[in-house]
């Protein structure tokens, strides 16, 4: 009886995984939703995006110029690419396992799929340039942050891969690590005034909704994987 009990135990906490993660994509898809459709129709959620970019221009200073520019440029596109590369080089070398590029492959290309058709689909224009910080470049359509979409799923699965190359990190470190990087970057696109408050907010969800699926997903596999092989073992 024992026996079977922990044999069901492991099934047990799976079912009720995903169905905290059917709840969570439902309210995430309903939220996502409201978003698109207020941006589209043009209307500011809780007038917070002239506000925010305001209040951003208003309190410039030269030093936080020169964090903002350099948070933006390690997050670029080709930086957070190079970062992803030497992490999961690293990872290979130390645990001779190729599962994780698996992985972060499929976030990287996902999320970038994902930015590209909801910025054609939405196709919100910038702020204006008169509220840019002089001398910053900022190319395309607005919504979603490309920036801060591609950095919360990119430097998630950064600390995903860490934590399971360097088993003495914990995981609430590497994730916490993360979001504050993310939550950064979102915070310099706003204060270089290339992207309204919205556009930061939508990154941040897709780019961690994303994540977690993919991971859920893996999961999902990870756990299939191991039912097989618990019988014949």
């Amino acid at each position: 009886m024992q026996k079977s009990e922990q044999q069901a135990a492991p099934r047990i906490r799976v079912c009720r995984f995903w169905a905290a993660a059917t709840w969570l994509v439902i309210v995430l898809a309903v939220s996502i939703s409201e978003a698109l459709s207020a941006v589209r129709s043009g209307r500011s959620i809780l007038g917070a995006d002239p506000a925010v970019l305001h209040f951003m221009v208003g309190h410039r200073t030269d030093t936080l110029t020169v964090l903002a520019k350099v948070a933006s440029t390690v997050a670029s596109p080709v930086g957070l690419v190079i970062t992803l590369l030497l992490v999961l080089v690293l990872h290979v070398r130390r645990t001779r396992k190729f599962d994780q590029v698996i992985v972060a492959l499929v976030v990287l290309i996902g999320v970038n799929l994902i930015n590209t058709v909801i910025k054609m689909w939405v196709a919100r224009p910038r702020p204006d340039l008169a509220d840019r910080v002089p001398g910053v470049s900022a190319q395309g359509l607005s919504f979603p942050s490309g920036h801060t979409i591609q950095s919360a799923a990119i430097y998630g699965v950064i600390a995903v891969v860490l934590w399971r190359t360097f088993r003495q990190i914990r995981p609430w470190v590497a994730g916490l690590v993360a979001a504050l990087l993310t939550i950064v970057v979102g915070l310099s696109r706003l204060y270089l005034g290339v992207h309204w408050f919205t556009d930061v907010l939508a990154g941040w969800i897709f780019g961690a909704s994303w994540l977690a699926l993919v991971l859920a997903a893996e999961s999902m596999v990870r756990q299939r994987r191991s039912n097989r092989a618990g019988p014949s073992g």
